[in-house]
C-alpha cells in the first residue's frame, strides 16, 4: 500500500496506520530508497507487513508490526536498513525474515515476540547485526540461522519460546557473545546439520531448557559461558557432531553436565563441571567415562 522506491528517495513518513491488504503487503522500500518510517502501526496485511530489499536503507523506527498472514519485516537483496525499537508481534511466519548474500541489516532494541514461527530467520549467506533486542514467545526457535548465513548476536534476551532460543542448521553460522537465554523449550542454542557457530560468554539457563545441543554432524565452538540451572543436560552431543568445548562453567544442573551419545564426539576442554544432578547413580565425569564408546575427545576437565 505504501511503495518507496529509486536511489535519492528518501520520505519520512511518520505516525500512519497501515492496514488490512488481503493480497498485498503494508510497505516496500527498494531500489535503493533511503528514508524514514517511525511511529507507524503495520498489521493485517496479506503479505509481509514491511519488506525492504535490493540496496534500500531505510530506517525503520519505533513502529508496531503485527498480526501480519506473512512475516512481519523481510530484509532481502543487498538492503541494509537500520531497524530499531519496534514492535514485531504475533505474524504467520518469522517475525523478521532476512536472506540474500549482502543483506547487512543492524537490529537494535527491537521486541520480536509471539510469532507462530521463529523470532528472526537469516538464510541465503545473509548477514547482520542483532544488539540488544528482546525476543520472547515465539513458536519456533528466538533466531534460526540456515544456509551458510552469518548474523552476530549480542547482548540480546532470547527467552521462552516453543523452541531452541538460537538454532543454527544447513551450514549456518553466525556468532553469539554475552547474550542471555533462558527458558526456552528445548535448548537455549542448538546446532544441527553442520551448523557451526561461535558461541562466546552466553548465559545459558532456564528450568525448561537444555543448555547447548549439537546433533546431525553438527560442529561450532563453546567458548567461557555460563550454562547453569538448565532442566535438561548442560551439554548434549550426540549424531557423529565435533563440538569444541573450551573454558565453560557448567553447573547447577537438574540433569547431567554433559551427556555424550549416539555417537557424539568432540573436544571437552579446560571446562568447570560442578553440582549438577547426578543421573542414575552416576556422577557427570563418571557417565562420561562411560559412553566413551561413542568416543568424545576428553581433555582436562575440573569436575
Amino acid at each position: 500500500q505504501l511503495e518507496i522506491s529509486g536511489q535519492g528517495t528518501a520520505p519520512h513518513v511518520e505516525r500512519n496506520t497501515v492496514r488490512d491488504a488481503s493480497e498485498a503487503g503494508g510497505a516496500l522500500c527498494h531500489r535503493g530508497a533511503a528514508g524514514l518510517l517511525a511511529g507507524n502501526i503495520f498489521f493485517g496485511h496479506g503479505r509481509a507487513n514491511v519488506r525492504v530489499s535490493s540496496g534500500a536503507t531505510t530506517r525503520i523506527i519505533a513502529n508496531e508490526i503485527r498480526n501480519g498472514g506473512d512475516a512481519g519485516l523481510v530484509i532481502s537483496s543487498g538492503a541494509a536498513p537500520l531497524v530499531a525499537r519496534n514492535d514485531v508481534s504475533a505474524n504467520r511466519k518469522a517475525g523478521v525474515l532476512v536472506f540474500g548474500e549482502a543483506t547487512r541489516p543492524l537490529l537494535v532494541g527491537n521486541r520480536i515476540h509471539h510469532g507462530e514461527q521463529s523470532g528472526l530467520y537469516f538464510y541465503a549467506q545473509a548477514s547482520g547485526e542483532l544488539r540488544r533486542n528482546d525476543i520472547f514467545a515465539n513458536r519456533g526457535p528466538g533466531v534460526l540461522v540456515t544456509e551458510a548465513s552469518d548474523p552476530l548476536l549480542v547482548e540480546n534476551l532470547i527467552r521462552e519460546g516453543e523452541d531452541a532460543g538460537v538454532l543454527v542448521h544447513e551450514a549456518g553460522k553466525g556468532t553469539l557473545i554475552a547474550n542471555n537465554v533462558h527458558s526456552n523449550r528445548t535448548y537455549g542454542v542448538a546446532a544441527l546439520k553442520d551448523g557451526a557457530p561461535t558461541v562466546r560468554a552466553n548465559w545459558l539457563h532456564g528450568l525448561r531448557q537444555g543448555g547447548i545441543l549439537v546433533d546431525e554432524g553438527g560442529k561450532g565452538e563453546y567458548l567461557h559461558n555460563d550454562i547453569e540451572s538448565n532442566a535438561k543436560s548442560g551439554v548434549t552431543l550426540r549424531g557423529g557432531c565435533f563440538p569444541i568445548l573450551r573454558s565453560n562453567l557448567i553447573r547447577n544442573g537438574h540433569d547431567s553436565g554433559v551427556h555424550a551419545m549416539l555417537g557424539g564426539g568432540g573436544l571437552i576442554e579446560d571446562n568447570d563441571i560442578f553440582e549438577n544432578a547426578q543421573v542414575s547413580g552416576f556422577s557427570d565425569l563418571e557417565r562420561l567415562l562411560l559412553l566413551c564408546a561413542h568416543k568424545p575427545t576428553l581433555w582436562p576437565t575440573t569436575a
